[in-house]
């Protein structure tokens, strides 16, 4: 479409745009200390709206997503450790676990395994959406 100027523009109908994004609850990302936290959280989000609680993911591709040092050792501590502490204590969401995949004695894979902490509250809010 154009206007009488001559410009482009389109017509966009900004409330089907919410079923392409994910949205998070700003009270649950807001409390959380780290970025890399809030970051792992909009994936395992996005994977429960998907009805999966696991997420398995390469670990140099994690690396790379969040911008870390390739180092496994303080990958584990200053980011898996505090990602988990805060998702756990400040958001809807409960991590269960988070499994070290192995290729020789190397860790090559990560996998989140994660669920809402109160399932009732689960189908309110997809109720809502």
């Amino acid at each position: 479409m154009y206007t009488q100027s001559g410009n482009f523009f389109k017509n966009i109908n900004y409330t089907d745009l919410k079923k392409d994004f994910t949205q998070l609850k700003f009270d649950d990302i807001q409390r959380m200390k780290s970025a890399y936290s809030i970051r792992i959280y909009n994936m395992l989000v996005c994977e429960l709206k998907q009805n999966r609680q696991s997420l398995r993911i390469n670990l140099s591709v994690l690396q790379n997503i969040l911008e870390v040092p390739r180092e496994y050792k303080h990958f584990n501590q200053k980011v898996l450790k505090q990602t988990a502490k805060d998702i756990n204590g400040k958001s809807h969401i409960i991590l269960l676990e988070i499994k070290t995949h192995k290729t020789g004695r190397k860790v090559t894979e990560l996998e989140f395994i994660f669920d809402y902490k109160n399932n009732d509250r689960c189908i309110r809010e997809e109720k809502v959406l």
